[in-house]
């Protein structure tokens, strides 16, 4: 979360004001706040494309502003990450490691993968597979996500069972795209290393001889460099547009005042 606040900048301001102009001077203080902050707001998402290779609606919108109001002794607003969207994996948990650096986070599939002793214990991150469908955004879908994970028996976060229903079993055993796994019927397997058995990720069964990898698990996390700035995008864009728009609020504070 970032706070902008005002209360310095204010008091220099104040020294070439008359006594009416600094009664004026909180309630123009808050428009101003809160314009150029929802102003700094839009710029940031307008970077997000030039840093981010196809970001998302959910990247796109993982955002929260609290405006600057009348109740509030502080002249202050603040622009933060959103940590709980409703569903899906927290805008906070992967826009992090890009702010600051450091290993991706584990997706919520892959601990489900590793909860379920599919993944191994030391490769618990994966990376999509040369047979892995990518949607527009480079990623894999949810969908293909969540069939799998009911394929292969796999225990969610919330510890509940995922099974693949009968009907999507039934369709695709018709289509010739299964496969007898662990006794099961699944289009997903566990491939592991001809030299030590160890897992090399998540195949997925096409047809008679045709398999492809799916999720490949990885040794070590993928680490970021910091390319998101974050703060220094709002705090320099707030900075900008402060100054134009703090005199023509004072104005309009003026004007509708009730003396």
């Amino acid at each position: 979360m970032l706070a902008i606040d005002v209360t310095s900048d204010l008091a220099r301001f104040a020294k070439d004001l008359d006594y009416w102009e600094k009664r004026q001077l909180p309630y123009a203080a808050r428009l101003t706040i809160n314009e150029a902050s929802r102003e700094a707001l839009e710029t940031l998402r307008q970077q997000l494309p030039k840093i981010f290779d196809r970001p998302t609606p959910w990247t796109m919108h993982g955002f929260y502003y609290v405006p600057c109001g009348k109740d509030r002794q502080e002249l202050q607003a603040r622009i933060g990450i959103k940590f709980n969207p409703g569903s899906g994996t927290p805008a906070e948990k992967y826009l992090g490691p890009e702010i600051i650096g450091g290993p991706r986070n584990v997706k919520r599939f892959e601990k489900a993968l590793a909860f379920s002793q599919i993944a191994p214990v030391n490769a618990t991150t994966t990376v999509p597979g040369l047979g892995a469908p990518l949607d527009q955004y480079g990623n894999v879908p949810s969908g293909q996500i969540v069939r799998m994970l009911a394929d292969l028996r796999a225990l969610d976060r919330s510890g509940s069972t995922g099974n693949a229903s009968d009907r999507s079993l039934k369709r695709r055993k018709k289509r010739g795209l299964l496969t007898r796994y662990r006794g099961q019927m699944t289009q997903y397997f566990v491939a592991k290393s001809k030299q030590d058995g160890a897992p090399l990720g998540v195949w997925k069964f096409l047809g008679r001889g045709i398999v492809v990898p799916f999720l490949v698990f990885t040794r070590r996390a993928p680490t970021y460099r910091p390319i998101f700035d974050f703060a220094g995008i709002l705090t320099k864009r707030f900075a900008d547009v402060f100054p134009k728009m703090i005199a023509g609020n004072l104005d309009k504070a003026m004007r509708s005042a009730k003396w």
